[in-house]
């Protein structure tokens, strides 16, 4: 199996390959799932990540294929143990972080077996602890380690809200870890927050400071923009990013102040 997919990657064939695979799904027998899962995850980098598959495939196509295989070709009490496997041992991490995701009942997949099998607590749990590790313990930039927006900004979102469950002490790790990477780069700190620019419209930059503090210290992250504001390798438009976040912080918290 691990040959036919490389295979058909190095023959450019890959994107033709999912297709008869998610299309003859159903012909797949359980017993082959197992190797399928295997070969997915454990090489996801060489194929998922490649840029003429990813413009070929819609978002989490191929991680909603291995969830699909899993709901309906392995047996209930096989499927805790399948999906620790897959998020304790990929290399890829957004891949870990989306696949936790796909497992809670709130998903949109329609995975009902494995909704009903996992302990989605005890599988976030695991992988927040395999990040923390890895990023933190072992002193890994995560900016660094993924370098593309969409791949950090997921994974430090769903690490943080604890997969939107807001539950534990996964915001204040977060928090402290990205203040400790941006507190003496400038050009750190832009690319972070403008990560949480408003995105309704593109015309106007604005910031969705109410998803921003439900993880990180608006305070802190305030007095960086003071710090930074002035700094003589800013473009005119990075200033103006920097401004622009620092007096929305400012009017967050009168509207706050005023509530109170």
């Amino acid at each position: 199996i691990e040959k036919s997919f490389l295979y058909m990657k190095n023959k450019e064939k890959l994107p033709d390959f999912f297709d008869k695979l998610m299309l003859f799904a159903d012909k797949i027998t359980g017993e082959i799932v197992p190797n399928i899962v295997s070969v997915i995850y454990k090489n996801v980098g060489e194929f998922y990540r490649d840029r003429k598959i990813f413009l070929r495939y819609k978002s989490h196509e191929i991680e909603n294929f291995l969830l699909h295989l899993i709901n309906e070709k392995t047996g209930n009490d096989q499927i805790q143990t399948m999906i620790e496997e897959i998020i304790t041992q990929t290399a890829d991490f957004p891949f870990a972080v989306y696949v936790v995701f796909s497992c809670r009942k709130e998903g949109i997949g329609g995975f009902h077996e494995i909704y009903k099998s996992v302990k989605i607590e005890e599988l976030q749990d695991k992988l927040a602890k395999r990040l923390k590790k890895y990023f933190i313990e072992e002193d890994r930039d995560i900016f660094e380690e993924l370098p593309e927006e969409r791949d950090w900004g997921l994974v430090l979102y769903d690490w943080a809200t604890n997969w939107e469950t807001f539950i534990g002490s996964n915001k204040e790790t977060v928090n402290n870890y990205v203040f400790s990477l941006i507190k003496d780069d400038v050009k750190k700190f832009i690319k972070f927050i403008m990560w949480h620019r408003g995105r309704q419209n593109p015309e106007k930059l604005n910031f969705n400071l109410d998803r921003f503090e439900k993880i990180y210290n608006l305070i802190e992250f305030q007095k960086l923009a003071e710090k930074f504001k002035d700094d003589k390798s800013l473009s005119i438009e990075e200033k103006e990013s920097i401004e622009i976040f620092s007096k929305r912080c400012e009017d967050k918290k009168d509207k706050d102040g005023k509530k109170q």
